[in-house]
């Protein structure tokens, strides 16, 4: 009888996946760009960007998100943005739900955005509950190179931020 039954909840599993992973900014950026175009000569002191993705519930029966906790990364920051969102939502069989994830950029950040050349890393894990009432989560993590004329989203290879291992490395030094 167990059998069946854990035969059962194998057939009532669910997962999800990530798709249409975007990085854009959140208002309109006036700028000018020199005559060789390498250097931005007019432009805001400050800027948010937001990385956009969809959760997709990629099962035949409804489940419910409970929140992603990401970390990003800017290129040329010593420190990795934590951006917790708890926001519970239900996701249709075959649907989904859309992330934002803003960042703010300051100062030679903007002008990377604008040459098209940020390179931002994002980990991360989102977390549902399936129609078991079973917690699970799922993890994630892409690098892109990013700017006004769009991003080009990467598969991550590396390793994301460790609190035990920052805090065994601080100890260290």
């Amino acid at each position: 009888m167990r059998r069946s039954i854990a035969l059962q909840e194998i057939g009532l599993r669910q997962w999800i996946s990530f798709d249409e992973w975007r990085i854009v900014a959140k208002e309109y950026i006036s700028y000018t760009l020199s005559r060789t175009q390498s250097t931005v000569d007019r432009k805001p002191e400050s800027i948010v960007i937001n990385i956009t993705f969809d959760i997709v519930n990629g099962s035949p029966r409804p489940l419910t998100t409970q929140g992603v906790n990401a970390n990003v990364h800017v290129a040329g920051r010593t420190d990795w943005t934590n951006i917790v969102s708890e926001e519970r939502t239900l996701v249709a069989p075959n649907g989904t739900h859309p992330v934002i994830l803003p960042i703010a950029l300051t100062g030679d950040e903007v002008d990377r955005y604008i040459l098209n050349k940020l390179e931002v890393s994002i980990s991360g894990r989102a977390f549902y509950e399936d129609g078991l009432s079973i917690q699970n989560e799922q993890t994630f993590a892409k690098v892109a190179q990013c700017g006004v004329s769009g991003s080009k989203f990467l598969k991550y290879l590396g390793k994301g931020p460790n609190k035990k291992e920052q805090d065994e490395k601080e100890q260290d030094e």
